[in-house]
């Protein structure tokens, strides 16, 4: 695990390496929130509606995000469909499957992360473990502020995630961290302040 020291500094490297995919992504941000004259402030005159502009952006980005949204249906299937065990095993496999992706909520989650992906252009996702349930969950995560390492071959190295919050809510979400957090949040804190 890496210490608060080494957090920080692969931060600022990572933000230093994606800075202009950041700011496109703020760009875009502001687009979708009605504010398309901080973006291009020369393109609209007092008589050009700026507003209705922005909200068919953000409409047609709604929409189009809607229709991308519905999960197509997971099925397992065996190399050998033949004998009986077989079509089982993959029957089972497949109930297996769907179970996962409906406690994870995943076809829920699929309308933030659909409308994600099209305003930013990547849509990160990771799978952990639930411990009160024994089970895997899918979670979809916001691209914007979220940096992946990818290895020659596409595999995910590691998956970094910058966000706001309370110490609070980080401690409700990740409850078996809970200790750890509280001491790194110090550690940051006063690392913070000395600067």
């Amino acid at each position: 695990m890496l210490s608060t020291k080494e957090v920080v500094a692969k931060v600022n490297r990572l933000q230093t390496r994606y800075a202009a995919r950041d700011q496109r992504m703020r760009d875009v941000l502001s687009v979708r929130q009605g504010d398309i004259s901080k973006v291009y402030p020369a393109m609209f005159s007092e008589e050009y509606p700026k507003p209705l502009v922005a909200n068919f952006i953000d409409v047609a980005a709604r929409d189009l995000a809607e229709a991308m949204a519905p999960l197509p249906s997971f099925n397992c299937a065996a190399t050998n469909m033949v004998s009986d065990s077989a079509r089982k095993a993959a029957d089972t496999r497949t109930r297996i499957v769907n179970h996962y992706i409906s406690a994870s909520e995943l076809q829920i989650q699929m309308y933030t992360g659909a409308d994600w992906f099209n305003t930013y252009g990547m849509l990160p996702g990771m799978v952990e473990m639930d411990y009160e349930t024994n089970n895997p969950r899918i979670r979809l995560l916001n691209p914007f502020g979220t940096y992946p390492e990818i290895d020659r071959f596409g595999r995910t190295v590691s998956l970094t995630q910058v966000m706001a919050s309370d110490a609070e809510t980080l401690a409700m979400q990740y409850p078996e961290s809970m200790t750890k957090l509280c001491q790194r949040m110090f550690i940051l804190l006063a690392h913070l302040m000395c600067h």
